[in-house]
């Protein structure tokens, strides 16, 4: 369906014929590379990320959070749009100005004076001023409903942004969208004017926007904005606003990169690091002796005992706890975060691979694993246990990798013609291939950090948008939840829900002990850190863990995959390993060196 609306925009209809616009000079080829085939490589990047991150389904997701039953008309409108990112994200370039300096290419106009040789903000211009058009012409036919239309304008705002920050960090949207913001500063009389001046010769159109017409926009922007603040299910909305926003970003600029990467250094992007075929995986962890065990155990023991307090052998109660969690996840899996509480030795990391195997194994649409540590040392852990599973098979391993700030980039081997062309140099590695697998996060298997993780669904710099797409149908394990700050517990679980119910991620979130977060709160603040109500439910009031824990829980997109918690948490196999000491939380800094020194 998007493909569709992707064929619907061509660049050398939006062109003049008399004028040869540049995208890039000085390529390893040496051949100029026109806009056209720029874009053209783009879109087909585009396609291949679709395709094979089977994003379809979360592209449905960002139509219903715009629209209201959509008619088919307004669906067509939307799709147009999302992909005029990827089609009209360089239209700026058709800037004599950037033409002549940044590409040697004089077009014989003369240069605006106040104009300089950005592309990306006019590239946004262009984007609205396309746009606008068709939104008018559609509306006028009485195509649009009236709750979708400021959706719709709304999205003129929302994907020029996403255009202009195509090569810089993303901001505060006010930078962008207020009166004294990015967008309407270029609409400056004298500067819209010598806009028009330079583009019209040039555009297969005259540009009709003004100043007048970009500010009523913005004014339905706004209306959009109050709208969605003020409505119900503002939180959800807002993060759904939020995904749309960095998914889209973060798709235009692999899709960007690769295509460039593809004209200046021959390096052409073949394989995203998508698991194709789970079996590759599963089949190899099936084989080792700890699952046999398990397998064996679950047809002659599983489900015969209920007392497990006398159990000397701590082997069956790792057993149980892998066979239950697995029972609790086939049975729930229409779910999206999967809980499990698991004590210190329970084998919670196998369990985790057989988790993230079946989840897979029954959605096929999942295609990444994530696994996600708060720090490197278990990284090294866990990969040393990955590394055991799959020491016969080295096809795997390759696909697994490893992103910190201690490990190296994963070297790509060089081809066949490129080992000749260097020198025959059996060794040759594709650096510049090998440096975009690890922005893009090209790997089917990741190990990771807490940080790294949050970078890609928070941090501000291009460098953090990047990878943000590859989130999409995938399934992140997160190990040592109570690790994170409590502070930002509830906010964590809000993002955690709205991108795995938007990006149709699966999430296992792992804990070997929830510490007393209360113990963590300043006390007379506890009230205000959550829900303001003097109705809260007594077994909550000066308890945030509990409340938060529950709030998650009985989310229906989340289920707890161990049921009786006391089996495993009570039994003194376990119960004894893990204590919890919060003495030192009262002391004064001097105290605390001295009790740390004793």
């Amino acid at each position: 369906m998007y493909f569709e609306a992707l064929n619907s925009l061509n660049i050398d209809d939006l062109i003049k014929e008399e004028y040869t616009v540049l995208a890039h000079i000085e390529g390893k080829n040496s051949e100029k590379e026109t806009l056209k085939m720029h874009i053209d490589l783009c879109k087909e990047y585009f396609k291949k990320i679709y395709m094979e991150k089977n994003l379809e389904k979360v592209f449905l997701n960002f139509e219903n959070i715009f629209l209201t039953k959509p008619s088919h008309d307004e669906e067509n409108l939307f799709r147009e749009m999302l992909v005029g990112i990827i089609t009209l994200h360089d239209m700026g370039k058709i800037n004599p100005n950037f033409q002549e300096i940044n590409m040697k290419n004089k077009l014989n106009i003369n240069m605006g004076l106040n104009i300089d040789t950005n592309h990306s903000i006019y590239s946004s211009i262009i984007y609205i001023d396309y746009f606008l058009g068709k939104l008018v012409k559609l509306n006028k036919g009485g195509k649009v409903k009236k709750e979708n239309c400021n959706s719709f304008f709304a999205l003129l705002i929302l994907n020029s942004y996403i255009i202009s920050k195509h090569h810089s960090p993303i901001d505060n949207m006010n930078l962008y969208t207020s009166k004294e913001g990015r967008l309407l500063s270029k609409f400056e009389e004298e500067k819209i004017e010598e806009l028009k001046k330079i583009i019209n010769p040039i555009y297969f159109r005259n540009l009709i926007l003004n100043k007048s017409h970009i500010e009523k926009i913005l004014e339905k922007y706004k209306d959009f904005s109050k709208s969605i603040l003020e409505g119900k299910d503002s939180i959800k909305k807002e993060i759904g606003i939020y995904t749309y926003e960095r998914f889209m970003l973060s798709i235009l600029i692999a899709c960007d990169y690769y295509s460039t990467s593809e004209y200046m250094n021959g390096t052409k992007i073949k394989d995203i690091g998508t698991i194709s075929d789970i079996n590759k995986f599963y089949e190899t962890f099936k084989r080792g002796e700890i699952y046999k065990f398990i397998r064996e155990y679950e047809k002659n023991e599983y489900g015969k005992e209920e007392d497990f307090s006398k159990v000397e052998n701590i082997n069956i109660l790792r057993n149980e706890m892998f066979l239950d969690a697995e029972r609790e996840l086939l049975k729930n899996i229409d779910k999206n975060i999967f809980y499990l509480e698991a004590p210190t030795g329970s084998g919670k990391s196998n369990v985790a691979n057989n988790l993230a195997f079946k989840i897979i194994e029954n959605d096929p649409t999942k295609n990444k694993i994530f696994y996600v540590y708060p720090f490197n040392t278990l990284i090294e852990q866990n990969l040393f246990t990955l590394e055991k599973i799959y020491e016969d098979n080295k096809e795997v391993l390759e696909e697994i990798s490893v992103i910190n700030s201690l490990f190296p980039i994963k070297e790509v081997k060089g081809n066949d013609y490129e080992k000749e062309k260097y020198f025959e140099d059996l060794e040759y590695s594709d650096y510049s291939k090998a440096l975009l697998n690890r922005q893009f996060l090209n790997y089917p298997m990741i190990l990771t950090t807490h940080v790294s993780l949050f970078s890609y669904m928070f941090g501000t710099m291009k460098e953090n948008i990047f990878a943000f797409h590859q989130l999409a149908n995938s399934v992140i394990v997160l190990d040592e939840i109570q690790s994170y700050k409590n502070q930002i517990w509830r906010e964590i679980i809000e993002f955690l829900n709205g991108f795995s119910k938007v990006l149709n991620i699966k999430i296992i979130i792992m804990s070997a002990t929830l510490p007393d977060l209360e113990g963590l709160l300043i006390k007379d603040d506890i009230e205000n850190s959550y829900e303001k109500s003097g109705d809260l439910d007594e077994k909550y009031k000066g308890n945030l863990a509990i409340y938060e824990e529950d709030k998650l829980l009985n989310n229906k997109n989340s289920v707890r995959l161990i049921k009786d918690r006391d089996k495993y948490f009570k039994n003194e196999k376990f119960k004894s390993r893990v204590r919890v000491d919060y003495s030192l939380m009262d002391l004064e800094k001097d105290e605390i060196f001295d009790a740390l020194i004793e």
